[in-house]
């Protein structure tokens, strides 16, 4: 039998296009101004405070939060065209991983749900409102909501384009990589974090509008303290369906 048991090859004039743009929906930009971590960074990897401070986050602490966890933070030309490189590396560079805020009302930010556009270093805003306990039920928490959090997800076929059927297992490597900054981020601000990989996937994807079979929820990171809610369920919420740039020239997955 030979090594080669795939004719897979790739295809570089299709390469899938590396930022999740919503076409019709306004940018909201995000401040240049943002603090910059100063606790070492080996003290700031080696620990998470056991007392964070229980400060309110706002937009500017957002911004940094964002930027050192999956910033855009230089292009490169080569042969096959321009690769833009990110806070946090991945797997062929193909960026899988994509992240989004659920927040109640923050200072210079409105309570919402948002997506992070790294490309133009900006958020756009998906629902107006704040669905925290929306999110809270999709974990599991009853009378009590946080205040932020920044969900990780995946596009399936920008990475599959490259890697085929093992590209689910690059999902966890690419948004881990991207966890770890955050919470190196979250420990120099001295802020609380709680890492979260158990959610109803179903409810998470329709709080956040994923398209079905194509992106898929895989972690939270829950910013502050948990606030006491009402205990009532949640109301149902529409659907989400906005136009986003297509992924391949092709239009084709």
């Amino acid at each position: 039998m030979g090594v080669r048991t795939s004719s897979h090859y790739l295809d570089w004039d299709n390469r899938p296009y590396p930022f999740k743009i919503y076409e019709n929906l306004p940018l909201i930009p995000l401040p240049h101004d943002f603090p910059r971590p100063e606790k070492p960074a080996l003290d700031a990897v080696s620990s998470i405070p056991q007392s964070p401070n229980t400060r309110t986050v706002d937009f500017r602490t957002l911004a940094e939060l964002l930027f050192f966890s999956a910033g855009l933070t230089r292009k490169m030309s080569t042969s096959v065209g321009v690769y833009y490189m990110r806070a946090a590396p991945a797997t062929g560079a193909l960026y899988p991983i994509e992240l989004y805020v659920i927040c109640s009302e923050i200072p210079g930010l409105k309570a919402g749900v948002y997506h992070f556009n790294p490309f133009d270093f900006a958020l756009v805003k998906l629902r107006e409102g704040d669905f925290t306990a929306h999110l809270a039920a999709s974990i599991g928490l009853t009378g009590s909501a946080f205040p932020l959090t920044i969900a990780f997800t995946s596009i399936a076929w920008r990475n599959a384009w490259k890697y085929e059927a093992r590209s689910y297992r690059h999902w966890f490597w690419d948004s881990g990589v991207i966890v770890a900054n955050l919470l190196a981020t979250s420990s120099a601000e001295d802020l609380a974090i709680r890492i979260d990989l158990g959610f109803v996937d179903s409810q998470l994807a329709n709080l956040l509008g994923l398209t079905r079979g194509q992106e898929a929820p895989v972690a939270l990171a829950h910013i502050g303290k948990a606030r006491k809610t009402s205990d009532s369920k949640p109301s149902e919420i529409p659907l989400i369906d906005q136009a986003v740039k297509p992924l391949f020239k092709s239009n084709t997955q």
